[in-house]
């Protein structure tokens, strides 16, 4: 069996992802998932030698694109999260600052009044 359209292909990788990542995705639970197969399987349906490598090789290309996505996203959060606790700490400081030059000011007005 070869794959003669796109199509055949994406079903294939997908259902090759899916029996490979499922045995570790967990339910909401913890508990794991059942697993529904595994690359064995899809491997075995191959037709020839050079579709399983063919397979094997997308699968590994797009696992490892899915890979990098995943930690540029969780990098991104990280850079995120960062700079919102900076922003954050500014606005604390801001607001220290703001308050301290308000008492300045009363203290200023004050005395202006005892002096007149």
């Amino acid at each position: 069996m070869f794959i003669h359209t796109p199509y055949r292909f994406l079903a294939l990788c997908q259902q090759a992802l899916g029996s490979v990542v499922h045995p570790f995705i967990r339910d909401g639970n913890g508990s794991d998932m059942e697993a529904g197969g595994n690359v064995e399987t899809i491997l075995e349906e191959c037709g020839s030698v050079a579709e399983a490598k063919y397979l094997l090789q997308r699968l590994l290309a797009f696992s490892l694109e899915q890979g990098f996505i995943a930690a540029k996203a969780k990098s991104d959060h990280k850079e995120s999260e960062a700079r919102i606790q900076q922003l954050e700490q500014e606005a604390r400081i801001n607001e220290s600052l703001l308050s301290q030059v308000i008492e300045d000011k009363d203290i200023v007005d004050d005395l202006s009044q005892v002096m007149i």
